[in-house]
């Protein structure tokens, strides 16, 4: 299909000029509308083309682009996907990459990191109201006009990755600035673009990316586990920053929030100037290179098409054989054999089990929002008990169902009945349908013990011998309600007048 594209001059009613590079999803060429205004047309690859539902999606999405209107962001002016080349189109923005700016001239300071702060708080504000996800926030979607931030490709990725055409061990999106639960397997939204907001300001700040570089598996481990260095960025913002790098999504504040909290602030007098074209004397450049100074390495692409970036899938480009691509996979092994553990011992002993599990996962929520504050232990005591009647309900539930088998001359112990119906409740507080605080904390926990085979055989041992022991003991051992005897005696005396009345 590109070499279809490249031999026509039209695309729709847009005269096709240039090509100007490929992504993962497209490739972009530069273009004049009907009146003669430059524009960005980038046109889907084949791959992406050929899936309806994939179409079906975009088309939604790009009317939903459409309506978003924000000086802060790279509008969208058209787009075609029934066409035999489905395409988008967008504004040229007269600006340059961020990662660029820092790159020549150092990072941003006072006013001009405070400038970058609320433009990009104001573009997601902007695109959050239309309801979508940008999903791919970084320093080269970011370009500086006049020192004022201007957001592109927004939308796409979050339309083409809504489609599932991404393969098994890919992302849509830049690994440094993936939020943590998007490495969890979750839906990217508003407050992953938050998370992706606080991680490019500080790269800003910085000129560094705050979760490091390197093998993607390091990144992502220090992603999930909240390890994000902020040294150099000033002492104002960093309060914000961590909020809005906050573990847990709902921690964080919103991206309206964001442009409150970054106008109260004060980062001194400082400000580095950034010439957006070259001196008078320069040669006079030509429309993108105006539009876009790309990487040396990359080729030069429009404002507002560029695409998301491919992460490796497993095995890509990792060095050596300590690294491991498959940890994501071990870090929920290993967690679901903490769970087999704590609902083994829970039917072995209810009272235990559940005291100790209410106070694992209470530490769990907590520690997800790192460093732990007063408000953090809040909102983990408020999570916690939220669950609780859930966990209640499923424990009765199931305690009555498993009684009532005697009427079909299944022989249920009562003590039994409601040991297996408190394990069952107990995993609920884990790991029950919409309960996903817990885990993400333990496989961010975990993540450590992921990282080298070594420590994988090691823990992977411990904790499956745990989890074998867990079960033996709950399938043959005697559940005791210790040391609740009075109430073990309770519930086998009600429970046994239950069983009675149903046979």
């Amino acid at each position: 299909m590109d070499g279809d594209v490249r031999q026509q001059r039209q695309i729709g009613p847009y005269r096709q000029l240039a090509r100007l590079g490929e992504g993962g999803m497209g490739v972009v060429y530069r273009g004049a509308d009907p009146a003669g205004r430059d524009v960005a047309i980038k046109v889907l690859k084949p791959e992406v083309a050929r899936e309806p539902t994939a179409l079906r999606r975009l088309a939604r999405e790009v009317d939903m682009m459409r309506r978003v209107l924000s000086p802060h962001v790279a509008d969208v002016l058209d787009g075609d996907v029934t066409a035999d080349h489905p395409y988008i189109v967008t504004r040229f923005v007269p600006g340059r990459p961020l990662d660029e700016v820092v790159a020549e001239h150092g990072p941003l300071t006072g006013p001009a990191l405070r400038r970058l702060a609320i433009g990009l708080a104001k573009a997601l504000t902007a695109i959050h109201e239309a309801g979508i996800v940008h999903r791919d926030l970084k320093p080269s979607n970011v370009l500086l006009v006049d020192g004022e931030p201007v957001v592109i490709d927004f939308g796409i990725a979050q339309a083409i990755d809504s489609t599932r055409l991404t393969q098994t061990g890919m992302l849509t999106g830049t690994p440094g600035y993936l939020a943590p639960e998007i490495l969890d397997d979750e839906r990217a939204t508003s407050a992953s673009d938050v998370h992706a907001w606080a991680v490019t300001v500080a790269f800003a700040a910085t000129g560094l990316p705050p979760f490091g570089q390197g093998a993607m598996e390091a990144v992502f481990l220090r992603i999930l586990n909240g390890r994000a260095q902020l040294d150099g960025v000033p002492e104002p913002l960093l309060p914000l920053l961590r909020s809005a790098m906050s573990r847990d999504p709902a921690a964080r504040p919103t991206a309206a929030e964001l442009i409150e909290a970054a106008t109260a602030l004060d980062l001194g007098p400082a400000e580095v100037t950034v010439p957006d074209a070259p001196a008078p004397d320069a040669p006079a450049p030509d429309i993108q290179a105006t539009a876009i100074v790309p990487p040396p390495a990359e080729p030069a692409r429009p404002v507002s098409a560029a695409p998301p970036t491919r992460i490796a899938g497993p095995g890509e480009g990792l060095p050596g054989p300590s690294r491991l691509a498959v940890a994501p996979t071990w870090t929920r092994l290993l967690s679901a054999m903490v769970v087999t553990t704590a609902v083994g011992v829970t039917i072995m002993m209810p009272v235990v089990g559940v005291v100790l599990s209410l106070g694992a996962v209470f530490a769990l929520r907590a520690g997800a929002a790192l460093p732990v504050s007063p408000g953090a232990l809040v909102h983990a005591l408020g999570r916690t008990a939220a669950t609780v009647p859930y966990a209640a309900v499923v424990t009765l539930v199931v305690t009555v169902l498993l009684a009532a088998l005697v009427a079909v001359g299944a022989a249920t112990d009562p003590v039994g009945a409601c040991a297996w119906g408190t394990g069952a409740g107990v995993y609920v507080l884990w790991a029950g349908p919409g309960v996903r605080g817990p885990a993400r904390g333990l496989r961010r926990l975990l993540g450590g013990a992921a990282a080298s085979p070594r420590r994988i055989g090691l823990v992977g041992v411990a904790f499956g011998t745990l989890a074998f022991l867990s079960v033996v003991g709950a399938v043959s051992l005697t559940p005791s309600l210790a040391p609740m005897y009075g109430l073990q005696n309770s519930l086998d005396s009600s429970l046994t007048r239950f069983q009675e009345a149903v046979g």
